[in-house]
């Protein structure tokens, strides 16, 4: 409940307010039902409404314009009233009324107070009664007003709203677009990234290509050498051979004229055919070796020419890769940057 009370919006006070047990009008004082209203006391007349006006009159702070009843409280008399229901009952009398008013509250505090503002009330002149009418016309008037105000307000708020929706729908639009150049950037970079690795692979790869190519002429060149002191060997053992069938040749002419000589020219010539099928064996030996040292050669310059082949295919490819990401990162470089704004 509240005593006097002011609003910006509305300058008449209101002197009392809460909520009442109420008969309704026309029943005598011996009926049993009671009904809660909402009740309001203001300059000299009750207002009174719903229960649940309370709760909406607490949140807005002030009267609703549309009471289910307005009676003035002018010339009236209030009393105390015995009811075998409520135990805090009090009447309205009035002879302008039709019947007396019969309401109650839920403690004997609340009905002094409630009795004494309708006393106070009832100091006003009976004039008052004239005004009911004049009275509701006015609320309706301020109520008009009022929804016109409201329905301004409303309209001023729609508005405010409908923009602030086009810059949400704007900045919606930015931030999608800005999610999807963030998408493209992260491609690119990703593509970047893979094109970085391809490229430290390649590099990698024409180093071990180089590195073979050197183990290879290194080869080359000891199996040249090899080959050289190969033919060499050869040649020495072609003399040697030479010089031991013409020596045989001398002994076995020498064997047919002097049959008579001693066994020690026999062991010799038998010594000199001994050698002579050794020095055939390692020829041969050497010869074989010969061509298997020429061809390992000759593979090792097909393996050279091949990584002499390769090494270009991946100095082609370096380059190739080193353009590649040289664009993508000038592009990531110039991706533009987009400013979000929020109202």
């Amino acid at each position: 409940m509240s005593d006097d009370y002011d609003n910006g919006e509305m300058t008449s006070r209101v002197q009392l307010w809460g909520v009442l047990w109420k008969k309704p009008f026309g029943q005598s004082s011996t009926s049993n039902k009671w009904t809660k209203r909402f009740f309001i006391i203001k300059e000299g007349f009750l207002l009174y409404y719903p229960e649940n006006e309370k709760r909406e009159f607490e949140k807005r702070r002030y009267f609703n314009m549309h009471p289910k009843g307005v009676i003035p409280l002018g010339g009236c008399n209030v009393v105390s009233y015995d009811d075998s229901c409520k135990s805090w009952a009090f009447r309205i009398e009035n002879d302008e009324l039709n019947g007396d008013i019969f309401l109650a509250t839920e403690t004997e505090n609340e009905r002094e107070r409630w009795c004494e503002m309708m006393c106070k009330s009832a100091r006003i002149t009976w004039k008052n009664a004239e005004l009911g009418d004049s009275m509701i016309q006015t609320l309706e008037k301020q109520s008009l007003e009022l929804a016109k105000d409201g329905q301004k307000y409303r309209d001023h708020w729609h508005s405010e709203a409908v923009a602030l929706r086009d810059e949400m729908d704007r900045n919606e639009e930015l931030e999608r677009m800005a999610a999807e150049l963030e998408k493209e950037k992260a491609k690119i970079e990703e593509t970047a990234r893979e094109l970085q690795d391809e490229h430290e692979r390649t590099r990698l790869e024409l180093e071990e290509t180089i590195r073979a190519m050197s183990q290879v002429a290194h080869d080359k060149e000891e199996l040249s050498r090899a080959s050289h002191d190969y033919h060499t060997d050869l040649v020495s053992l072609a003399m040697e051979r030479e010089k031991t069938m013409n020596e045989l040749t001398k002994r076995e002419q020498t064997m047919q004229q002097l049959t008579t000589e001693n066994e020690s020219l026999t062991w010799e010539t038998q010594q000199l055919k001994s050698n002579l099928g050794l020095i055939e064996r390692k020829t041969k030996e050497l010869e074989e070796f010969m061509k298997l040292t020429e061809s390992r050669l000759d593979e090792k310059k097909r393996e050279a020419q091949l990584l002499e082949e390769e090494k270009l295919a991946f100095s082609k490819h370096a380059q190739e890769l080193q353009c590649s990401l040289n664009v993508a990162n000038r592009f990531k470089i110039r991706l533009p940057k987009v400013q979000l704004t929020y109202s």
